[in-house]
């Protein structure tokens, strides 16, 4: 609202000053706008593309743009504002509402304006129309006639205009310093580091587990107190549930934890191969399986170990000071212990 207000001030002082005799007076302005925004509610740009006028001389409208707030492209016989650049695609293209207006020398021509929600160009150049996306034109008295028509047409995402005017307002119209930027995505890296590590990390955890349960049952096989077909059918579980952790990991890969995923990867396979040969070994009573069986368990403490260090190399990566890690790993030991 104060937004608001600050708009129709600011297009007050400029019509007051012009002095055009054809243009509609500040106060009848604003009271369309208010009849307008009792039926749906205007944001910034739509408020600005109400305020300007081709009456208005090139400078009163770059003024006017300049104090919206909004983003600026200035070109030389024309001036564009819109929202956030990864909304309007840095250019006011077709990600997002956008104004435009052109000039010729001390004249403004055209003032335009682009809805993406509805894919519709309103347009002022003395004349009013609107642009259809068959690229069908139909004229209108007034630009309140314009809006009225704009607000009764289809497909009108309201919500999804105020997120993107929300966006604009926290990066523009209270902008943030580069240091205070650079803390913010600094305490993301580190916040969203510390989350997905947790993931990644139970789920080795897990691996861990399987495997150790494998591993009981073998002793207790070779100590007589167990049965083949039970200790065959926790195998096949467990090499299956190896086979879900190894896909669960590929979804927590993002560009920074490359490495850390593949160890964590490595390990869990080595648990799979383990089971896998052990339902061999079973099956057909083969030393080979055995031996294989072996390898896995003298491999999974290095594979491990690979873990650890990449682990703590992608923490240290995102920001993490060595007690913040040694806390996180620390944490972690408590909760598998």
């Amino acid at each position: 609202m104060r937004k608001f207000l600050t708009i129709l001030l600011c297009a007050a002082i400029i019509f007051s000053l012009s002095g055009c005799a054809k243009s509609m007076t500040p106060d009848e302005k604003a009271a369309v706008i208010k009849e307008l925004s009792s039926n749906a509610e205007l944001d910034e740009l739509q408020t600005l593309y109400m305020t300007l006028d081709c009456f208005m001389e090139p400078d009163e409208v770059k003024s006017a743009i300049e104090n919206s707030g909004l983003i600026v492209d200035e070109g030389s016989t024309s001036i564009k504002c819109g929202y956030d650049p990864s909304a309007v695609n840095a250019i006011f293209g077709l990600k997002g509402d956008f104004l435009k207006v052109e000039y010729s020398g001390s004249d403004v021509t055209t003032i335009s304006y682009y809805s993406y929600s509805k894919n519709l160009t309103l347009t002022d150049n003395l004349a009013f129309s609107i642009k259809f996306p068959d690229l069908k034109e139909e004229r209108y008295d007034t630009k309140k006639d314009q809006f009225e028509f704009l607000i009764s047409y289809a497909n009108d995402d309201f919500e999804k205009r105020n997120k993107i005017a929300v966006a604009a307002h926290e990066n523009w119209l209270n902008p943030v310093s580069p240091e205070e930027k650079a803390k913010e995505e600094a305490e993301l890296a580190k916040t969203t580091a510390i989350v997905l590590d947790g993931q990644i990390f139970q789920i080795v955890t897990n691996s861990q587990k399987n495997t150790q349960l494998i591993q009981d049952g073998m002793s207790l096989v070779s100590q007589g107190k167990g049965d083949l077909l039970e200790l065959y059918n926790l195998a096949k579980t467990v090499k299956s549930n190896q086979l879900d952790y190894f896909s669960s990991l590929t979804k927590l890969q993002d560009d920074n934890n490359k490495d850390y995923i593949i160890a964590s990867q490595i390990y869990v396979s080595n648990g799979r191969s383990l089971a896998e040969s052990l339902m061999k070994y079973i099956d057909k009573q083969e030393m080979k399986y055995l031996s294989d069986i072996d390898e896995c368990s003298n491999y999974s403490g290095t594979y491990f170990s690979s873990v650890t260090a990449e682990r703590t190399k992608y923490l240290t990566s995102q920001g993490l000071t060595n007690e913040e890690v040694s806390g996180v790993l620390s944490s972690s030991d408590e909760t598998t212990n």
